[in-house]
């Protein structure tokens, strides 16, 4: 997997990792951004002279922005997870296969239902799965962790692509393990940082410090990120090869 992971990092260049950047900026700006900005101006308005007023303003925008980021969360999700069949094209058919930057978006839009579908599934399982336990939620998580890079890659259904994530995590315990560890690690440390900073600036900046440090930590975060999902992307692609015994393009 950590092989397959420096190949897609060297063939994503030509453009998986700009249309990737592309769908992190469009989420900082149009999601993250506006959110950010709500929250503190409900705490500034906590705060004011004529409470009543500014927070029911601020209250009903925080209402229409939460309504945008989780469309538009949706949408750039969808995308997003779309890309898995760019990376499966760089490392399956070589890195001139996939066409740079136009072929990575269009490979991210080809499947665009099925997959939202897939993620919408998975999203549901793992939330009925969280009310009846922690256990049963992290279950399902880690058995259909590759089901959209199946859905968006292989042209499976959604459900399909879930059951086999299911056969393949359980399979090929190894690697999918080492991707859950890594990842957990890698969140606790982005969490320390984003804990830090706030801290940091909100004694300085006051109850705009903790705005400043999740714009910070989110930019800072789209590089870490854009990481994960390769590794992600290399580990499903090892599991998925191996089991239909698929060269990787050397």
């Amino acid at each position: 997997m950590f092989a397959n992971f420096g190949l897609l990092a060297k063939r994503s260049l030509s453009g998986i990792a700009w249309v990737y950047v592309l769908f992190a900026i469009v989420s900082f700006l149009f999601i993250t951004l506006p959110q950010s900005l709500i929250t503190a101006l409900r705490m500034e308005a906590i705060m004011s002279d004529d409470p009543l007023l500014s927070l029911g303003l601020v209250t009903g925008l925080g209402y229409l922005t939460t309504v945008l980021a989780i469309v538009g969360g949706l949408l750039v999700g969808t995308l997003q997870s779309g890309l898995s069949r760019a990376a499966r094209i760089a490392l399956v058919d070589g890195p001139t296969a996939l066409g740079g930057f136009g072929g990575a978006l269009k490979a991210s839009y080809a499947r665009f239902l099925p997959v939202m579908g897939c993620l919408l599934l998975y999203g549901v399982g793992i939330f009925i799965g969280s009310l009846l336990c922690l256990l049963p939620g992290l279950a399902v998580a880690y058995l259909g962790m590759a089901g959209v890079y199946l859905c968006a890659s292989k042209d499976e259904g959604a459900w399909d692509a879930l059951m086999h994530s299911g056969r393949l995590t359980t399979k090929y315990i190894g690697p999918c393990a080492v991707l859950v560890v890594v990842a957990i690690v890698v969140g606790g440390i982005l969490l320390g940082v984003n804990l830090g900073l706030a801290a940091l600036f909100v004694s300085v900046l006051g109850m705009w410090g903790t705005f400043t440090s999740t714009l910070i930590v989110t930019l800072l975060g789209i590089p870490v990120g854009y990481l994960m999902w390769m590794l992600g992307m290399a580990t499903f692609a090892t599991i998925e090869t191996a089991e239909s015994q698929v060269a990787i393009s050397k």
